[in-house]
């Protein structure tokens, strides 16, 4: 086998690293500063590599560099980002840098295309001159509306309907029309605090999140928008994924294209879901407090269950979920 390797190195000029080389040099993570960007830095860090940041803090605060060097940069700016990434020599690039809010893309459409599309294209782009692996941050928003209950596999046809789920397909075929290794995850439910990054606010767009912040009042009233779906409590069924486990899977996505493996495009969730009720009632616990419901009736294009076919995460990374149960993620935002 190493002769075979060896032979195939020689004549291809391709380069097989074992796993202790796969794991050193620097790492590129655009948007390393924000939500998901710090929890994969951190973990970056544990498997061995130097995490680069590079973020414009639209979205967040200068942190305390803790994993590495930060550079502000916005992406769109591609002569600045291109002297960054030349002056690292990075072995890879996370692309998690993006606007990530649908009703806000529905406002600012040319701002989201510009920032999300145009920005991804310059990283890709630099990507492709320098022959360097690519790990971008995509979104199940991508499949719209779904027709059936079962598990969503990657290969169901994408029907994006907001500007930002269109502009994630299109990096997407941005990505895949390159000659550069890639690994495309499309995340779906982030939620959970890392409360070892400087970020405790755990993705508040999130329903977990939202519940905390409305259990924080004194008077608590949930919005539930219909209790007559087909489920085990009648409220819609969401796959919820802790964002540390998210980190791990950037990380090793990572490992897996500079191990010389073919590209990927996998779900990053836990194959399993959560109802409305269940994520309400883990919350309510916590807090010991008395809560009504508010029922307005089902919203226009919500399906009872949405969950994730894992299967490519688990068996080409090899990943599994580890942090995402619901009282994990829950407790998460409860616990220093």
């Amino acid at each position: 086998m190493k002769i075979f390797k060896f032979l195939l190195c020689f004549f291809l000029n391709i380069t097989f690293l074992t796993a202790a080389e796969a794991e050193d040099g620097e790492v590129i993570v655009t948007g390393g500063a924000g939500y998901i960007g710090l929890s994969t830095c951190r973990l970056l860090e544990d498997a061995g590599f130097t995490p680069v940041t590079i973020d414009d803090f639209s979205n967040s605060v200068m942190p305390i560099i803790k994993w590495g060097p930060i550079e502000q940069a916005d992406i769109r700016n591609r002569n600045q980002l291109r002297e960054i990434i030349m002056q690292h020599h990075p072995r890879a690039i996370i692309d998690l840098a993006a606007k990530i809010y649908v009703p806000e893309s529905v406002e600012k459409p040319g701002l989201y295309h510009e920032v999300n599309v145009n920005g991804s294209k310059n990283v890709l782009e630099i990507a492709q001159e320098l022959g360097i692996p690519v790990v971008f941050a995509s979104t199940s928003a991508v499949y719209g509306t779904l027709e059936s209950d079962t598990p969503v596999p990657i290969t169901r046809q994408l029907a994006p309907e907001s500007p930002y789920a269109e502009n994630k397909r299109d990096t997407e075929l941005d990505l895949q029309a390159t000659t550069i290794p890639y690994a495309i995850l499309r995340y779906f439910n982030v939620s959970g605090v890392d409360h070892e990054t400087d970020n405790t606010d755990g993705h508040s767009q999130q329903l977990v999140p939202a519940l905390v912040n409305a259990f924080k009042k004194d008077s608590v009233e949930v919005t539930v928008f219909g209790e007559d779906y087909p489920t085990r409590d009648g409220t819609c069924i969401r796959d919820y994924v802790h964002v540390v486990d998210v980190a791990r899977a950037n990380v090793m996505a990572v490992q897996y294209l500079l191990g010389g493996n073919p590209s990927i495009t996998a779900n990053i969730g836990t194959g399993t879901g959560f109802t409305v009720k269940e994520v309400l009632t883990a919350v309510a616990r916590y807090t010991n407090m008395d809560y009504t419901i508010n029922n307005p009736g089902r919203r226009p294009g919500d399906v009872p269950i949405v969950v994730a076919d894992t299967i490519e995460a688990r068996e080409q990374l090899e990943w599994e979920p580890m942090k995402s149960s619901l009282a994990e993620i829950v407790g998460s935002y409860y616990q220093g």
